[in-house]
């Protein structure tokens, strides 16, 4: 499993002024904390981002062993899944430690990476949505999210308020990694 490092700060793609609108409230300095954390678990559970920025992906693979057979070295998957979406491109690859020529796909959702039989996997990506591409029910998960901290006085645990709020249903539907029912 290859993990996802933005070198960049989190875009917020949802404004104070939507989430006003959204709660029919004033705006208060508290609606931008709010958004940032909605936005930051929006991104940690959809695998979408919400604005354009760099990131580092990273991941050792390990072969499987199995009790009383012989390590299964040749049957790990070439291709690996990139962890986020959209991936614009690909800027750079390092295979065990080596830079080489990334072979991609971007057209699959969640973009995919070739490794080989590599060990070790090192990119340096640029990922995201510019504003006028980003999903309207994506903009919604968020609000609804934002909605329920604000109401809440950020006294709730995300998952919990997710839930609550509505906003897991929209991120189940929009998520890039396979939803276990």
């Amino acid at each position: 499993m290859l993990t996802v490092t933005p070198k960049d700060p989190l875009v917020l793609l949802v404004t104070s002024d939507e989430l006003a609108e959204y709660l029919q409230a004033e705006i208060t300095p508290f609606f931008y904390f709010a958004l940032s954390m909605a936005t930051e678990y929006f991104v940690a559970q959809t695998g979408i981002e919400s604005g354009t920025r760099e990131s580092i992906v990273y991941g050792k693979r390990e072969p499987k062993h199995y009790p009383g057979l012989s390590p299964v070295t040749k049957h790990m998957p070439e291709w690996v899944e990139i962890p986020i979406h959209p991936v614009r491109d690909v800027i750079e690859v390092e295979l065990d430690g080596e830079i080489v020529t990334p072979e991609v796909d971007l057209l699959t959702r969640p973009a995919q990476l070739y490794v080989g039989d590599a060990k070790e996997v090192k990119a340096k990506i640029y990922a995201g949505h510019s504003n006028s591409e980003f999903d309207a029910r994506s903009r919604m998960a968020i609000l609804m999210l934002a909605g329920f901290i604000v109401e809440n006085r950020g006294a709730c645990d995300l998952t919990e308020a997710a839930e609550k709020s509505g906003a897991k249903k929209l991120m189940d539907q929009l998520s890039i990694f396979p939803v276990m029912l």
